[in-house]
């Protein structure tokens, strides 16, 4: 039986690195992308999600699932997006899009596989989130969007863990540390084959047993909420 991989927003970045890694891994990897990317027929790609529509982004993922009778292995969240807006220049509906991308759509996906039957045996969820959804560590404030709806990942994926455990579905959140990417304009401190591979190894040590808690992927450091 194949061990299918599944990768949100792994057209660039430290999602292009996840996959990377995985594909010797796994014998499907499905990466999801807003744009249609080149896999040179080393993985799958389903382009056109847009993850600011969840509902209907999840629909086409499954439907692709479905069709190639893949069963999920494992499933990253890897997506997401950041606005740097403070309180002078606050945009509501930038904060919503982050909601919805970052917090819902994660929510929505990994529930949309599970009510589809598409999750194999012992299946994981990781969710990439962010030191700056820790209410604990927030030490410098602004960037109310991308705070707030990375503390309600956790949140959802805290709940996610606690209801997927009785199924042998375990969940985990994952801060991929400070990566050389465009979100961060290249200013991180690690770069992205280094984020993925501590994210990997994370995800490894992921299990029923310790699901719902909040990591470094570097370091294994459990962070507070």
């Amino acid at each position: 039986m194949s061990a299918v991989a599944l990768v949100t927003g792994g057209g660039r970045g430290i999602g292009l690195q996840l996959v990377n890694q995985l594909l010797p891994l796994y014998s499907e990897v499905v990466v999801t992308c807003r744009q249609r990317i080149e896999s040179n027929g080393k993985f799958h790609v389903i382009d056109g999600v847009d993850l600011s529509k969840p509902e209907s982004a999840s629909e086409r993922v499954v439907q692709y699932l479905t069709e190639r009778k893949f069963n999920v292995n494992l499933f990253v969240n890897n997506a997401g997006c950041l606005t740097r807006h403070g309180l002078d220049d606050l945009d509501v509906a930038m904060v919503s899009e982050q909601f919805t991308v970052n917090a819902l759509a994660p929510l929505i996906l990994t529930n949309a596989l599970l009510q589809s039957n598409l999750y194999a045996p012992n299946a994981k969820v990781a969710i990439i989130s962010s030191l700056r959804g820790s209410i604990a560590r927030n030490s410098s404030g602004g960037m109310y969007g991308y705070s707030m709806s990375k503390a309600a990942a956790n949140a959802a994926g805290k709940s996610l863990a606690i209801d997927l455990a009785p199924k042998g579905i375990a969940v985990g959140m994952i801060h991929p540390g400070y990566v050389q990417t465009d979100m961060t304009e290249g200013k991180g401190d690690i770069s992205t084959e280094v984020s993925a591979r501590g994210i990997i190894q994370r995800i490894q040590e992921l299990s029923t047993a310790n699901a719902g808690r909040f990591v470094d992927a570097v370091s294994g450091d459990e962070i507070p909420w």
